[in-house]
């Protein structure tokens, strides 16, 4: 995540485009709410959590790699490698719930 978050920062700043640093507004533009970490203490609501948030970012990174794709070839690519990035992440997630519900 840290790694996706400095190559979305890298191409911004080759956009000339200058990100907010007030975590207010990171959370209101992500779509994503508060996390409420307390809310989540077992393992299971936990995943669930992070697979739901998996699945907002899967959505913005699809739709902004179909927003730019014949405008901008550097963001495009950008976004199809952390959408694919993404799925994997997706994945593993899924895959450890059914392990959970399996046991």
């Amino acid at each position: 995540m840290l790694n996706h978050s400095k190559k979305v920062a890298f191409r911004l700043n080759q956009l000339e485009i200058k990100p907010t640093d007030d975590p207010v507004q990171w959370e209101q533009a992500s779509g994503l709410g508060k996390l409420q970490p307390s809310r989540y203490l077992s393992l299971r609501t936990a995943l669930e959590k992070a697979l739901e948030f998996e699945r907002i970012v899967i959505k913005h990174y699809n739709d902004l790699a179909n927003n730019v794709k014949d405008k901008d070839p550097g963001t495009y690519s950008l976004a199809l490698e952390l959408l694919d990035a993404e799925l994997e992440d997706e994945q593993t997630i899924e895959d450890i719930l059914a392990r959970i519900e399996i046991q």
